[in-house]
């Protein structure tokens, strides 16, 4: 079987918002688990997103998002997150999760390396009592586009 997904991506230097659909066709996909109630089956889901960063000082911005998740099965699911950012690669953020879950991450910038953790813990439903939270470490390379290397040999 196949599928598709498909998204938009608007951005600025301070300004950020998006819009995907994954599993368009809701194609189906294995054998079904015998004795489940839910078949093989690929379910729509859509995702918007937003953000804009504002400038405190020279040193300092403040950048509220949200990212609004509709998911078969469960009701929209909306995440509101403040972020704070010094000197733009080192930040501190908050995120409170419509369906009871709270975050806190950190994140580092050294040259092309990021380093963040995160963990969030959820305080509603039955699987608070089962679980102490989840944890995530990040590591990401920013690397150089072309065209900024092309103007380096220019210049």
């Amino acid at each position: 079987m196949s599928d598709a997904s498909s998204g938009v991506y608007l951005y600025s230097r301070n300004f950020y918002a998006g819009f995907s659909v994954v599993n368009m066709f809701q194609s189906s996909f294995n054998t079904p688990v015998s004795g489940s109630p839910y078949g093989n089956l690929g379910f729509r889901n859509y995702y918007g997103l937003a953000a804009y960063r504002f400038n405190i000082d020279s040193d300092w911005q403040f950048e509220p998002s949200f990212l609004i998740r509709r998911i078969q099965f469960q009701s929209n699911i909306m995440d509101l997150t403040t972020r704070v950012l010094y000197l733009e690669d080192t930040w501190a953020a908050l995120t409170y999760r419509t369906n009871g879950t709270a975050v806190f991450g950190f994140g580092f910038g050294v040259d092309d390396i990021h380093i963040s953790y995160s963990y969030d813990h959820t305080f509603a439903g039955n699987i608070q009592r089962h679980t102490y939270g989840t944890h995530e470490i990040g590591v990401a390379f920013r690397i150089q586009n072309i065209s900024k290397i092309i103007n380096l040999f220019e210049n």
